[in-house]
C-alpha cells in the first residue's frame, strides 16, 4: 500500500524541481537539461530523456512543450514574444567592488531597445554612501566629488525597475550586474520576479566563435560599434545595446532562432 504513494510523492518531488529550475531560468528548456537536473547524470543526453521528461511533465499543468523536446512555464507568455518585437533593457553597472554584500553601486545605465530601436537611456551616478577605492577610482574615473550632490539608490530605484518590467535583461558579463541590481533592490525593500536574462559575452561567443576574446572594448572594436569611455556605465550599455542590436539584425543568428523564447534557449544554460 505505501509503494505507490512513495512512488507518487517521489514524481511529485520531481515535478517540483523541475518547476522551481524552470522558473529560475526564465526560459524554455531542452529535455537533456532538465534531466541533468533532476537525474544528476550526464549520461541523460540520449534518446531516453525526452521520452522521460516527457512522462513526467505531459499532465502537470503548469508545463507545456512548444518545441517537441523543450518545456516552458505555461505562465511564460514571453518567451513566444518575436525577437523583432521584443523589449530589452541593458544594464551596466559600476561600483566601489565586486562583492555586493559589502559594495556599493557608484553609477547605473540603462538603454532600452524595442522593435529593434533604442527608444530610452538613463544613466546616473550613485551616492555609495562609502569611499571609492583608489582603484575604482583610477578605473572609473569617478571619485567622490562626482557623487557627493548624486542620489542614493533607493531614490532610483523605482524608476529602474518600470524600465526592466516587461523585457529581457541584457548586460555583458551579465552575472555580475545582474545579482548586483538584484542584491540592492532588496535591500532597499523591492524583490521583482526574475527577469528573462541574456548575456553578450555569451551572445558573441556563440555568433563569433574564431573571435578569440570577448571583452567589451576588444568587440566593440572588432564589430564597430563606438566605445568612447570604457568603464563607464553610460558608454558601456550603449555600446553592449548596439553589439546585441547588431546580432539580432544583420543575419548572424541561425534561421529558426525568431522568438525570445528559442534565443535563450539557443543560448542555453547560463555559464555563470
Amino acid at each position: 500500500m505505501t509503494t505507490p504513494q512513495l512512488r507518487a510523492e517521489s514524481l511529485d518531488a520531481l515535478r517540483s524541481i523541475a518547476h522551481r529550475y524552470v522558473r529560475r531560468v526564465n526560459r524554455p528548456v531542452p529535455s537533456p537539461e532538465l534531466a541533468r537536473v533532476l537525474f544528476s547524470s550526464r549520461e541523460s543526453e540520449d534518446s531516453v530523456s525526452p521520452l522521460l521528461i516527457r512522462a513526467l511533465l505531459r499532465h502537470d499543468r503548469r508545463f507545456r512543450e512548444p518545441n517537441k523536446g523543450t518545456w516552458e512555464l505555461v505562465s511564460s507568455e514571453a518567451n513566444a514574444t518575436p525577437l523583432t518585437e521584443a523589449r530589452f533593457t541593458v544594464v551596466d553597472i559600476e561600483a566601489t567592488g565586486s562583492n555586493p554584500d559589502h559594495d556599493q553601486i557608484i553609477e547605473i545605465a540603462v538603454v532600452v531597445i524595442e522593435r529593434g530601436v533604442i527608444v530610452e537611456q538613463m544613466s546616473t551616478l550613485v551616492n555609495p554612501e562609502r569611499r571609492i577605492p583608489p582603484w575604482i577610482r583610477r578605473l572609473t574615473g569617478i571619485d567622490a566629488a562626482h557623487v557627493h550632490d548624486a542620489p542614493r539608490f533607493h531614490q532610483i530605484a523605482p524608476s529602474i525597475l518600470r524600465k526592466l518590467e516587461g523585457s529581457v535583461f541584457v548586460a555583458h558579463n551579465i552575472h555580475f550586474d545582474y545579482v548586483f541590481l538584484r542584491h540592492h533592490l532588496a535591500k532597499v525593500g523591492y524583490q521583482p520576479d526574475p527577469w528573462q536574462k541574456l548575456c553578450t559575452v555569451k551572445l558573441t561567443q556563440k555568433v563569433f566563435p574564431d573571435f578569440g576574446a570577448y571583452r567589451l572594448g576588444y568587440l566593440s572594436q572588432r564589430l564597430g560599434v563606438g566605445l568612447e569611455h570604457h568603464h563607464r556605465a553610460c558608454d558601456d550599455a550603449l555600446a553592449t545595446a548596439r553589439i546585441l542590436l547588431k546580432v539580432l539584425g544583420e543575419g548572424y543568428l541561425p534561421p529558426e532562432v525568431r522568438t525570445v523564447g528559442q534565443l535563450l534557449t539557443y543560448l542555453g544554460p547560463s555559464a555563470r
